[in-house]
């Protein structure tokens, strides 16, 4: 049976489904119904359905060879769903970590936050306060410490189960000053919120925090500090290692155990530098190093000073004695002086 023709108007062709042979004429004017027949109609279809499909494979395969480029901005601006968050860039690769917003994501990355979250806030955050175990707010008057309170707020969350959209909301309370204004600020439907500032998500909050108090210059000056980080010299050496050990904090404790012993052994004096270098083995903790150079310190300190000669009362002194009373009158005679038994002796025959 031949295919019945079959009759499209303008419309009909202007709702996108393309034919083999042009629908209307060069000039665009109606030139009312147009036959086409079925079996034309069918192998259209067929054709517009293969295109779709090969367009959808080739922009597969170029998401996979080609992703979308990440967004660079300041504040972490990007959806973490979709993975366009961009790493805060700094020269130091050591950084690369304690920089990425992937390294604070929490076990429970649920985003979503209700009613249900608000209500159980207030008895979560009282639970999360045990975790910290008394460690101060954040103030960011110390822009640096910022690294030490993620870590902390990274484990209180973990520890009570806290689900990362309730985290968003629950990190004002662990902070104080101008960091809880600066974040509350940015948190979704907070009023004064500049656009294109806000965060919308943990990870976007997570680079907002890092890339507003972790900047790139203070980093290199914190850790050119640690590089020449030395003992004073009124310093015990246990204040010393704790010293160095504040220092390796405020750089995100991107320090290994070995590069903390070889500084400590390299701020410590001359005299002492030695004995240090070769207790110092791979075993050797820096706990344990430290230690034990104190005990060397302390034993040289010793050996210095029972060198010295001392004036106290009751002790000789070098050709003199104590002060002593006379048994009979009680008054006290001048010190006794000591002298060389060839001095009693008296003179000797001259032959």
């Amino acid at each position: 049976m031949a295919d019945a023709p079959i009759t499209r108007s303008r419309s009909a062709v202007a709702s996108g489904i393309p034919t083999r042979s042009p629908i209307l004429p060069a000039d665009g004017q109606d030139v009312g119904p147009v036959a086409v027949s079925f079996s034309d109609l069918k192998a259209t279809l067929e054709d517009f359905r293969s295109q779709i499909i090969a367009d959808l494979a080739g922009a597969s395969e170029a998401s996979d060879q080609d992703p979308i480029p990440a967004q660079v901005a300041h504040h972490g601006t990007g959806s973490a769903s979709t993975g366009l968050l961009a790493p805060i860039q700094c020269l130091d690769d050591r950084f690369a970590a304690v920089l990425s917003y992937e390294t604070y994501r929490l076990r429970n990355k649920k985003a979503k936050y209700g009613s249900a979250e608000a209500r159980k806030m207030g008895r979560k955050t009282r639970d999360m306060k045990h975790s910290f175990a008394g460690y101060p707010p954040f103030s960011g008057k110390e822009p640096l410490r910022i690294f030490a309170w993620l870590r902390k707020f990274v484990k209180a969350c973990n520890d009570n189960d806290v689900s990362e959209g309730m985290a968003l909301y629950a990190a004002p309370h662990f902070m104080t000053g101008d960091a809880e204004v600066r974040y509350t600020r940015v948190l979704p439907d907070s009023a004064g919120t500049a656009r294109g500032a806000k965060v919308d998500s943990y990870p976007e909050a997570i680079n907002w925090l890092l890339s507003t108090y972790a900047e790139p210059h203070t980093l290199a000056l914190a850790q050119e500090t640690f590089s020449r980080a030395a003992k004073e010299p009124d310093e015990p050496v246990e204040a010393f290692a704790s010293r160095l050990r504040a220092l390796s904090e405020l750089c995100g404790n991107i320090h290994s155990e070995g590069t903390m012993k070889q500084q400590l052994i390299q701020g410590l004096p001359e005299y002492i530098r030695t004995d240090a270098f070769v207790f110092n083995t791979p075993s050797a903790t820096y706990q344990q190093l430290a230690t034990y150079t104190a005990g060397k310190v302390k034993a040289a300190q010793d050996v210095a000073r029972l060198g010295q000669p001392t004036s106290s009362r009751g002790t000789y002194q070098l050709g003199k004695g104590p002060r002593r009373s006379d048994p009979l009158s009680g008054s006290r005679r001048g010190p006794v002086e000591w002298l060389h038994p060839e001095a009693c002796a008296g003179p000797k025959d001259v032959d």
